[in-house]
């Protein structure tokens, strides 16, 4: 019983941060999230994945976004994503490229607030994301 106790207490101490592995949500347009990921974010596909039409991985350093595709989006995530970036300033660059073309037109991003070493923004599909500059 006490081991329980100072779990919980530890994870309150912690203050809600969460440590993620694995992200899975589905997509229904592989094209929107190679753009997003890679294009914009500078992430990458995983090559050695099922990198099939039905399935994608995308890489950031050791955790992955899993983003199967069965024909249905998955339900809003109510929770924040952080990714920490070798570079916001050029990842800012990118979207505002991407979004100056059109290609986010009738999707949910939206970039909410800009500082020096974060932003903070929703992506495509309405996910909220803290974007860290590294070593902020």
């Amino acid at each position: 019983m006490t081991r329980l106790n100072d779990r919980r207490e530890c994870l309150l101490e912690i203050g809600g941060v969460l440590h993620l592995e694995h992200f899975n949500f589905e997509v229904l347009d592989y094209d929107m999230a190679i753009i997003f990921f890679m294009h914009a974010l500078g992430l990458t596909r995983d090559p050695y994945r099922r990198t099939d039409e039905t399935n994608m991985s995308v890489n950031i350093g050791m955790q992955q976004f899993h983003l199967p595709w069965r024909g249905r989006v998955t339900p809003s995530f109510l929770g924040e994503i952080g990714l920490i970036l070798p570079d916001i300033k050029i990842v800012l660059a990118r979207l505002n490229r991407i979004e100056r073309n059109g290609i986010f037109e009738g999707t949910a991003y939206e970039i909410l607030a800009v500082q020096n070493n974060f932003t903070y923004l929703k992506s495509p599909w309405g996910i909220s994301m803290h974007l860290w500059n590294s070593g902020a």
